[in-house]
C-alpha cells in the first residue's frame, strides 16, 4: 500500500507532509508502535544491532501494536518518543539501528554488533525521520 497519510500511527499530526510505502503483510508480534521491526517470515519483531538476522532482514517501522499489520518500509515517519537514542548528531545526519527498535546517530563500535544505515534524521526533537534502510551492513570486528 502506498499511502499519503499515516495518521493511524497516532504519531503525526494533521497537516504534516507524511507517508510512504506501507505493507500489510504478517502481524506485528509485540507492542512496538513507532519502533524499528524486522520480518522473520512469520511475523514482525523488534529489531536491534546485536543480531545479524535482525539487521539483515527486511526492516520497517511498526505503525501499530501487537496483532496489527501495517508496517512502513520506506518514507517519512515519526518514531516513538525518544526512539533516537542519542543526541550526538544533527538534522539531516544518517541514523543507525540501535537496541530495542531504536536508532542512533553514531555507528556501534562494539565487537560483534552490526551497523546499518536505516535512514536520515529530519527533526531530532520530534523523532521525525526519513526511513529507507540501506541494503548493506557491516559487522564490527573484534
Amino acid at each position: 500500500i502506498t499511502g499519503g497519510n499515516i495518521h493511524t500511527t497516532g504519531s503525526l499530526s494533521n497537516g504534516e507532509a507524511n507517508g510512504g510505502d506501507i505493507v500489510r503483510y504478517l502481524a506485528i508480534n509485540g507492542s512496538f508502535q513507532g519502533k524499528v521491526v524486522y520480518n522473520t517470515g512469520a511475523d514482525w519483531r523488534l529489531a536491534d544491532k546485536d543480531d545479524e538476522a535482525k539487521v539483515n532482514s527486511m526492516l520497517g517501522v511498526a505503525l501499530g501494536d501487537d496483532g496489527t499489520y501495517d508496517v512502513l518500509v520506506r518514507g517519512f515517519v515519526r518514531l516513538a518518543s525518544g526512539a533516537i537514542a542519542d543526541a550526538g548528531g544533527d538534522d539531516g545526519d544518517p541514523l543507525y539501528l540501535s537496541d530495542d527498535g531504536t536508532v542512533k546517530f553514531a555507528p556501534s563500535t562494539t565487537a560483534g554488533d552490526f551497523n546499518k544505515v536505516i535512514g536520515f534524521c529530519i527533526n531530532e526533537s520530534d523523532d521525525l525521520i526519513w526511513f529507507d534502510p540501506d541494503k548493506t551492513w557491516v559487522e564490527v570486528a573484534s
